[in-house]
């Protein structure tokens, strides 16, 4: 690698079903926000390391948290001019 390093935005489509998303490897996930309705991923990358899956899941407050895997909490965000709050995980197992 050249160590150098850049924040690129991955999108993510779905609500209801864990999203995978092919980063390099060793990404550090920085946020998760809405940007013109469209639910971004902001991470840090090595762009000429190589792809590694990683998978985000999205809860909506209220909704039970159906997934038993081992996860870990990105951050929190609003959606529809807020009046849905979701919470953004990564799975980690």
């Amino acid at each position: 690698m050249d160590g150098k390093l850049v924040i690129f935005k991955y999108p993510i489509y779905s609500f209801t079903v864990p999203t995978t998303i092919d980063l390099p490897k060793g990404a550090e996930i920085l946020s998760v926000q809405s940007q013109n309705d469209i639910v971004q991923l902001w991470a840090l990358v090595s762009p000429v390391a190589p792809i590694r899956q990683r998978t985000i899941i999205l809860v909506e407050t209220g909704q039970f948290f159906k997934y038993t895997v081992k996860h870990k909490y990105i951050n929190t965000f609003q959606m529809f001019e807020e009046r849905t709050v979701y919470h953004a995980f990564e799975i980690t197992n």
